[in-house]
């Protein structure tokens, strides 16, 4: 049963959105205690979980998964929570500690204040269309490509990553149900 959980923690998270179940399936993960790997992918589930509601809390289970993740030697599986971390700082706002991944620094400089059109295109093909177009709706503060972006995140299953256009669209005035409606037209 705890590859069950897993696969319900994970499509809590990413599919469904609902991050309350998601961290409950990955606390019975945990609470299995049968495995450090199962346990990394279970604290990066609880991490993300928080990571639009709570800085602190998403950093610490974050972290938890990294640490376990470098342990075990997984370096891709450490990079990919290590750039989720660095996302997280952009959200909320908090110092980068890792040049290495290009779209949390866009995002940082974008939180600076700083035009990122010519690094955006220097860098157009390393970055992941729908990232793409986040930081150039972000950047131009352009409601439509903002849209894009979250259609395209939709499209490919990530409606966790989609949340971020959607929360930029809100504070930019979009009717929260409105974007709802039109969303679910575009991925269906």
């Amino acid at each position: 049963t705890v590859k069950v959980n897993e696969f319900h923690s994970v499509m809590n998270l990413w599919v469904k959105k609902n991050y309350s179940e998601a961290r409950k399936y990955a606390e019975y993960v945990l609470e299995s205690n049968i495995g450090e790997t199962f346990n990394g992918q279970a604290y990066f589930v609880c991490g993300c979980s928080y990571f639009y509601d709570s800085y602190n809390d998403s950093l610490n289970y974050l972290e938890k998964s990294y640490d376990i993740y470098r342990s075990l030697g997984r370096e891709t599986a450490a990079k990919d929570v290590n750039e989720r971390m660095q996302l997280l700082n952009c959200y909320w706002n908090k110092s980068l500690n890792n040049d290495l991944f290009i779209v949390p620094n866009l995002l940082s400089s974008l939180n600076k204040g700083e035009d990122i059109s010519k690094d955006m295109e220097s860098k157009k093909e390393a970055i992941d269309k729908p990232f793409y177009n986040l930081l150039k709706g972000l950047n131009e503060k352009n409601k439509d490509v903002l849209f894009l972006s979250a259609i395209q995140f939709l499209k490919k299953g990530d409606s966790f990553n989609a949340s971020y256009p959607k929360r930029e669209l809100y504070s930019l005035g979009f009717n929260p149900e409105v974007l709802e409606e039109l969303l679910m037209m575009h991925v269906d």
